[in-house]
């Protein structure tokens, strides 16, 4: 099972020095619901999306939308 969201929820948690139980209580979730959030048994609603995002400093969709789907696509062609 592909878990995009866990995956980068948990590298964004660790980049920021955070512990579950400190962004459980920010969001006013329990520990137990980050926990499901990072290994992909649950997800959060919207506004917790939106909240996470807040706290760790992420851009709208980031833990969302795999990087790959931001990026441009390379050019397939050269112009002459």
């Amino acid at each position: 099972m592909n878990n995009y969201f866990g995956n980068v929820l948990r590298s964004k948690v660790r980049d920021a020095q955070l512990t579950q139980r400190a962004v459980a209580q920010h969001l006013g979730v329990t520990n137990t619901s980050v926990y499901y959030w990072m290994s992909g048994r649950s997800t959060p609603t919207v506004e917790n999306v939106v909240k996470l995002e807040k706290l760790l400093g992420c851009v709208r969709g980031e833990l969302l939308v795999p990087l790959a789907y931001k990026e441009p696509a390379p050019l397939m062609y050269t112009m002459r």
